[in-house]
């Protein structure tokens, strides 16, 4: 998703959820959905890129921070 700019418009304002599986008594099996965290998913436009490492900008002035993460 990150690869083709996708992820923010697909993963944002969404929830994720679990599946809670329960035995019953006659082996029989209960699914129930369960909320796993109570708040929509964020995905801001600057984690398309990843920082750079502050040893690789020490390391080499001709190397500087994406703007995103500054």
């Amino acid at each position: 998703m990150r690869r083709w700019k996708l992820a923010q418009s697909t993963f944002s304002a969404t929830r994720r959820h679990g599946l809670k599986i329960e035995k019953n008594a006659n082996g029989t099996f209960k699914y129930t959905y369960v909320e796993v965290d109570h708040k929509d998913l964020s995905f801001p436009s600057k984690m398309y890129c990843c920082p750079l490492p502050s040893s690789e900008i020490n390391g080499n002035q001709s190397v500087s921070q994406y703007p995103e993460w500054q």
